[in-house]
């Protein structure tokens, strides 16, 4: 799948990376890897492929290698949401909790209606047995995005385990 004879236009990066990302949407991890990795060769600070190659890395259960991927990618562009958030999954999968919440922090910081980041701060908070705290993110993301399951789910596993009662959900 390697493209030796790339050329640095803009147009093939284009392309190539939208070919990549098809790829890796579709779990085909190994083949978007190889694309990504070709793009780099041509173009070694593209923020966006060093960070869905973090992404790859995360994928594949290669935490540690997702965060120095994705802080490269953060060095490169620190406005991104996604790549804080991103960097945030792989810091909570090494059991860094702390460092995973200072991450979606600065994804919140940058995008306050990110509910994906809202709602992995919860998830974070849970394992540091802040569950009041957890909750609230959860609500946050739920207040952001309504019709957000995996929020909705994580809440009512946190007042599960803080032995708090279900809120009644309103029917329609």
């Amino acid at each position: 799948m390697s493209s030796p004879n790339l050329k640095s236009s803009s147009a093939q990066i284009d392309l190539l990376l939208e070919q990549a990302i098809a790829l890796h949407k579709s779990g085909s991890f190994a083949k978007a890897k190889v694309m990504y990795e070709d793009i780099l060769k041509v173009r070694p600070s593209h923020s966006d492929v060093l960070h869905l190659l973090g992404l790859v890395a995360f994928q594949t259960n290669a935490p540690r290698l997702a965060v120095e991927l994705i802080d490269k990618s953060i060095r490169i562009d620190a406005r991104k949401a996604e790549y804080h958030s991103n960097r945030g999954l792989a810091l909570a999968a090494l059991g860094e909790s702390e460092a995973a919440i200072a991450s979606y922090d600065e994804a919140i910081a940058l995008k306050p209606d990110f509910a994906g980041a809202h709602s992995n701060r919860g998830l974070a908070l849970t394992t540091l047995d802040q569950h009041k705290e957890a909750i609230a993110n959860f609500d946050k993301a739920i207040e952001t995005e309504p019709g957000y399951a995996i929020a909705y789910n994580n809440r009512g596993r946190v007042l599960a385990l803080a032995k708090k009662p279900m809120p009644q959900l309103p029917t329609t």
